[in-house]
């Protein structure tokens, strides 16, 4: 069996690290590389042989939304893994219509982390549990806030 080729694009030095740790190890996974900007990422992208992506969605200069179509028109066998701080229904549509085949929130444990690679690459698409239901509550006009917002009278 061979290994899952992986690149980490993100501009925290801890975060692109730390899954590189997370995945340090694994018998089926290698990190290739890490890159710190999607330009410097793409400025290479030729000479890389990677499977899968993970790709911060937030990077200065080219962000991960539009690195997604020239990381595919240069590697169409290889998947995204968008990767994010925020758990919004509209970047995680706006990642998955960019091409992604998944995403994780950067909160994301060991075990997601690598069930998310080994699903996208059979070729499958990725979401955790919350995030499917987040969508899926928005698609039909369940809006779950945790925020909370008072009734108030028109007098008050």
């Amino acid at each position: 069996m061979s290994k899952i080729n992986i690149v980490i694009v993100d501009d925290h030095l801890m975060i692109a690290r730390g899954i590189e740790n997370m995945l340090d190890g694994q018998d089926a996974i290698r990190v290739v590389q890490n890159f710190n900007s999607g330009e410097s990422f793409l400025s290479q992208l030729e000479e890389i042989d990677f499977d899968i992506a993970l790709l911060d969605i937030n990077l200065p200069g080219i962000n991960g939304m539009e690195a997604c179509q020239p990381i595919l028109k240069a590697k169409p066998n290889a998947a995204i893994i968008g990767l994010s701080n925020y758990a919004n229904s509209t970047f995680i549509k706006n990642m998955m219509r960019a091409g992604a085949k998944g995403y994780l929130l950067k909160n994301t444990d060991k075990d997601e982390l690598i069930e998310a690679i080994h699903t996208v690459n059979k070729g499958e698409i990725y979401l955790p549990a919350k995030l499917r239901q987040q969508l899926l509550n928005d698609s039909i006009g369940i809006n779950e806030s945790n925020s909370f917002i008072p009734k108030l009278s028109r007098r008050e």
